[in-house]
């Protein structure tokens, strides 16, 4: 709607600070961001250069869905090896889990 898409400029105008592009450093300033553990991870989603084109075709569709996936498996594929293990996959768990006070450690 028109409301939500001033509500998104007003917001790229504060994020911003009134610049004609929003830049790594801008995110410095969310404080919903400041404590978050993969704060790099959502960080660096927002700077991904891949093209999305908003007409696709369904072959298009299935083969952008496919490099989203991949994008987001090399984000906690930490080594590159092509696998997330074991070890990988408690990282994982445990960014997100640590900036929670109402978990101790061991759970």
């Amino acid at each position: 709607t028109s409301e939500q898409i001033e509500h998104l400029h007003r917001r790229f105008k504060q994020l911003s600070h009134d610049q004609l592009t929003i830049r790594k450093e801008n995110f410095d300033s969310i404080p919903d961001l400041e404590f978050n553990p993969i704060r790099g991870k959502i960080v660096h989603a927002f700077f991904d250069k891949r093209p999305i084109e908003m007409n696709m075709d369904e072959e298009q569709l299935d083969r952008f869905r496919k490099e989203k996936l991949k994008f987001l498996f090399h984000m906690y594929d930490s080594d590159h090896d092509g696998k997330i293990t074991l070890q990988e996959y408690r990282n994982v768990v445990e960014e997100l889990l640590s900036g929670n006070p109402h978990l101790e450690k061991e759970s």
